[in-house]
Formats: C-alpha cells, sequence, structure tokens
C-alpha cells in the first residue's frame, strides 16, 4: 500500500528561510503545516476569509498606487520645461557670493508654483556659483524627472 500525503495552504506570518515571505501563501504537507508552522505560530490556515482578505488588501495598494502615479504625473506635468528665476548677490563680476542651493531651489518652485518637493529630489550638475542659465532635474519619482530651466541673475 502506498502512502499519501496531504497537502494544504497556509499563509505566511513570518518570513520563513526555506519557504517564503510574510504575507504569502503557500502550498505545504499537512503535517508540517499542523506540527511545526501554525504550532510555532509562523502560519494560519488558508481559508475563504483569509483569501478574502488578502484579496482587499491587494486591490487597496493597487489603488493606493495608481493614486501616487497619478500624483507623480501631476507633479511633473506642473514641473517639467518651466522656467525659474532666481536673483543673488555676486561678489563681483558674475560670480555669485554663495552657490544657489537645492533649498534655495524649492523655496522658489513653492512660491512661484506651489508645488512642494524634497531638497533632496533637487539634482544640480555641478554647484551654481555664477550668473547664468542652467538646466536643473527635479525628482519626481524613482524614474521620473522633471527638467526645468534656472535663471540666475545678479542682485543689485
Amino acid at each position: 500500500m502506498g502512502y499519501h500525503m496531504s497537502y494544504m495552504k497556509v499563509l505566511l506570518l513570518s518570513d520563513i528561510k526555506t519557504l517564503g515571505k510574510k504575507g504569502e501563501i503557500k502550498e505545504v504537507s499537512e503535517g508540517y503545516a499542523r506540527n511545526f508552522l501554525i504550532r510555532q505560530g509562523l502560519a494560519e490556515v488558508v481559508t475563504a476569509q483569509t483569501t478574502a482578505m488578502i484579496d482587499a488588501r491587494k486591490k487597496k495598494e493597487q489603488k493606493m498606487k495608481a493614486l501616487e502615479t497619478k500624483e507623480v504625473e501631476k507633479l511633473f506635468s506642473k514641473l517639467n520645461g518651466r522656467k525659474i528665476t532666481v536673483a543673488a548677490k555676486v561678489a563681483g563680476g558674475t560670480t555669485l557670493y554663495s552657490s544657489i542651493s537645492p533649498a534655495l531651489i524649492v523655496d522658489e518652485l513653492e512660491e512661484v508654483f506651489g508645488i512642494e518637493v524634497e531638497t533632496n529630489d533637487v539634482i544640480l550638475e555641478a554647484p551654481i556659483k555664477m550668473v547664468g542659465t542652467y538646466e536643473i532635474l527635479v525628482r519626481c519619482s524613482r524614474d521620473m524627472r522633471a527638467r526645468l530651466t534656472l535663471t540666475v541673475e545678479a542682485l543689485n
């Protein structure tokens, strides 16, 4: 007579190196599930209720991601191709007393366009120490950057 092994689906409540990450559903032998995973509090049996809860969580995460994407696109469209001008004191000729900081650019973006970005999202090729026109980038998301033109004028 052959031995028949039965399997069951469990929801992992913790990361288990050999099995998977917390929140994943895995199919394991019934003995392993009952005698180890469930007893140790590492997993629970998947029920219709568990599946519904996971589906609801996934839908909510997708909705949040879609909203986030919409916000990023809105920010990008408000910034990309725009021009801003800042006036700074010059030490002589076209050299500035101090370089233009990302914080100054952030303040200008908020004042002119009413847009709030973090200073570490302003990307400068090099420090801006002269009067002139520069291209700057503003990080809108991990992989989306808005390109702006910054004009630095002498403040008299």
